[in-house]
């Protein structure tokens, strides 16, 4: 009833309410939790609720997309970097059937690649990124263009600010 009058801090307290009652809350009852805390603007709450979902339930999207979302709400500037982790999560789920989320692989490494272009300033890492996007959807003229555009901005720099921030840790082929 709450959620369709869309008062989500009084439903909040009620799936809180419900959560409490459980001896083992199912992924519905976790699922319940962070989306209502989502919902309400708890942020930090959602968070946990959806990595506790990812923790019980790793062969299910749900944490990871949530992770990612709350990561995206929180931080919009994405000028923390919370982004970062949650997103990789969320990629390493997303890659075990590339072509059911295609399009989601896509998205996923584009923020991905605006973030290292535009927040962490690291040149290599956006590239890397934009490759990932054309390893999925090779005809997609955007991730072309802005290789292209950080590469020939990449060559006008000094060596030595070409990148700075870290690289991904997890990607062996970056550049």
């Amino acid at each position: 009833m709450y959620k369709r009058a869309k008062k989500y801090p009084e439903r909040l307290e009620w799936v809180k309410k419900s959560y409490a009652l459980q001896k083992e809350p199912s992924n519905r009852d976790i699922y319940d939790l962070g989306e209502a805390a989502y919902l309400a603007g708890d942020y930090k709450l959602s968070d946990s609720a959806f990595t506790l979902y990812e923790q019980k339930f790793p062969d299910q999207i749900y944490g990871y997309l949530w992770r990612f979302k709350v990561a995206q709400v929180a931080d919009t500037s994405m000028a923390s970097g919370i982004i970062v982790q949650p997103a990789e999560d969320y990629l390493n789920f997303l890659k075990k059937d590339s072509v059911k989320y295609k399009a989601s692989l896509v998205q996923v490494n584009g923020v991905l690649a605006g973030y290292y272009a535009n927040v962490a300033k690291n040149t290599d890492s956006a590239i890397y990124y934009l490759e990932q996007i054309l390893v999925y959807d090779p005809t997609n003229p955007d991730a072309q263009k802005y290789i292209d555009l950080l590469k020939k901005a990449s060559e006008k720099q000094p060596t030595d600010e070409k990148s700075s921030g870290t690289k991904p840790k997890s990607k062996a082929g970056a550049k």
